[in-house]
């Protein structure tokens, strides 16, 4: 958390002390020294606040995040957890399997020759887009991709 986030956030839970110590709102009306279980409570008061607010809002996506959704399945290299003697016939099978299929869901950011960049997180803070679960998949490994849409 940064500083700023961490002064928004004292700054808010300040505000909600005062406004139930004004409101009368404590159990036995009396002034409550602002200890960790205090903080503690407050603070899951400011979350619960905020998501109500959340909750109420209209939501408008971003230009700047409209980036395709897409599910692709990719294969990574493998190996056998033990080593092991096997005849070639049974190696090659073991290594032709396509249970190893991995399932990887995201919004594409670059789609080139070489890889797909994806990433699973997405917001807008202080008006800069800022991403997270960047996820590079070279071309070679994909065996799948589907775009998805979003039920609006």
């Amino acid at each position: 958390m940064s500083e700023i986030d961490k002064e928004k956030a004292l700054k808010k839970l300040t505000e909600l002390y005062e406004s139930i110590q004004a409101e009368g709102d404590l159990e036995h009306d009396v002034f409550i020294p602002l200890n960790p279980y205090t903080v503690s409570r407050l603070w899951e008061e400011v979350k619960k606040q905020n998501l109500e607010y959340l909750q109420k809002q209209e939501v408008e996506i971003d230009p700047k995040l409209d980036y395709p959704l897409m599910m692709i399945g990719w294969v990574d290299a493998i190996s056998r957890d033990e080593p092991k003697w096997d005849s070639i016939e049974n190696t090659i099978e073991w290594a032709t399997n396509d249970d190893y299929v991995t399932h990887q869901v995201g919004w594409v950011l670059r789609d080139d020759d070489e890889f797909v960049l994806m990433f699973d997180k997405k917001a807008t803070y202080d008006d800069d887009v800022i991403i997270a679960g960047a996820f590079k998949i070279p071309k070679p490994w994909i065996v799948y991709r589907r775009t998805l849409s979003v039920n609006e």
